[in-house]
C-alpha cells in the first residue's frame, strides 16, 4: 500500500502548541510485507509508531518494509516527526484492519508526539486547534479564505524542536500571556475571512518567536520581507519561516534578497491541504 501524508505548520504565531494548518508538501510511506531478513529499522521513528499501535493491542508486531519518499524537510518546522508518526499508526491500522477512528489515530499519535499541534492537521487537513481534555484530544477546525498564499522560507540548516524548546522561558508574565490569548481570535478569524490587517495583527506572538528568532541566523531580515506582502510567521519549532500573503512573491526580487545571507533559503509556496492522511 501507498498513504499520502501531508506537511504541517504550526503555532502560526501566537498559537503555541494548539493551532496546525496542512500544507500541500507531502512525504508518501510505502508498505510491502519483508522476508525474515529484511525487517524495517526499529529505530525509525515510523516504525516505533507502527510498533506503538500493536503493543497497544498486546499483538505481534508483523515484519514490513516502508520506504519514506517526498518533500517534507527534517528538523525544519514542517512537521516531519508529526507525518512519521502519523504515516505508521495510518499503515498499522490498515494492516491491522481494526478500522480505528481518526480521533483514535490521533489520541495515539498525540501519546507519541508530545502535543497535538502538528499530527491533529496531518490527520484530518486544513486549519485546527488542539488541545487535551482529561486524557481526551479536543480539536475545531476552522475555514481557511481561498485568496490566502502560503510561503515557506526553508533554510539549508536544521533545529531540532528540544533545542527550539530550550530557549523557552519557564514563566511568562500575565500581560504576555493576555497578549497572545486576545491575538488568537484575530488571526483565526483573518484567516477565515482574508482580512491582512487582522492577519498582521494576529500573528504577532510574545511567548515564542522572540527568544526562538535568535536561533535563525537571517530571521529578523525575512520576517520583514514577509511582512511587506503581508505577515511572518516561525513555522513551527524553526527554523522555517511562513510568509502568508495574497500577492504572487517574485522569485527573482527573493534570489536578489537573499544574495547575501550567510545560509541558503529556499522559498516555495504551498496550499492548505484539506484532507490529511489518505491511502492512494
Amino acid at each position: 500500500m501507498k498513504i499520502q501524508v501531508p506537511g504541517t505548520t504550526a503555532n502560526l504565531g501566537p498559537g503555541f502548541d494548539a493551532l496546525g494548518l496542512a500544507l500541500t508538501c507531502y512525504s508518501y510511506l510505502e508498505v510491502k510485507p519483508a522476508g525474515e531478513k529484511e525487517a524495517f529499522s526499529k529505530k525509525n521513528l515510523i516504525y516505533k509508531s507502527f510498533d506503538y499501535f500493536f503493543q497497544s493491542f498486546d499483538e505481534p508486531t508483523p515484519n514490513v518494509i516502508m520506504e519514506l519518499r517526498g518533500d517534507i524537510p527534517s528538523s525544519r518546522g514542517l512537521g516531519s516527526s508529526a507525518a512519521c508518526i502519523v504515516g505508521g499508526l495510518t499503515v498499522a491500522n490498515l494492516i491491522s484492519g481494526k478500522g480505528l477512528s481518526k480521533e483514535n489515530l490521533l489520541e495515539m499519535a498525540t501519546k507519541i508526539e508530545g502535543h497535538p499541534d502538528n499530527v491533529a492537521p496531518c490527520i484530518y487537513g486544513g486549519l485546527i486547534s488542539s488541545t487535551e481534555e482529561q486524557g481526551r484530544i479536543l480539536t475545531a477546525s476552522f475555514e481557511v479564505h481561498p485568496d490566502w498564499k502560503f510561503y515557506t522560507a526553508i533554510p539549508d540548516f536544521e533545529l531540532s524542536t528540544q533545542d527550539a524548546r530550550k530557549v523557552l522561558p519557564k514563566k511568562i508574565s500575565f500581560k504576555d500571556g493576555v497578549f497572545n490569548i486576545s491575538r488568537i481570535p484575530l488571526l483565526l478569524k483573518a484567516l477565515e475571512i482574508g482580512d491582512l490587517e487582522l492577519l498582521r495583527a494576529g500573528t504577532v506572538d510574545a511567548l515564542v518567536q522572540p527568544y526562538r528568532g535568535s536561533l535563525i541566523d537571517g530571521y529578523e531580515k525575512i520576517k520583514g520581507f514577509g511582512q511587506k506582502y503581508g505577515a511572518a510567521t516561525i513555522s513551527g519549532a524553526g527554523p522555517t519561516i511562513l510568509i502568508i500573503t495574497k500577492e504572487d512573491l517574485d522569485m527573482d526580487e527573493w534570489n536578489n534578497f537573499t544574495v547575501d545571507f550567510n545560509h541558503s533559503w529556499e522559498l516555495k509556496r504551498y496550499e492548505v491541504d484539506r484532507e490529511g492522511t489518505k491511502l492512494i
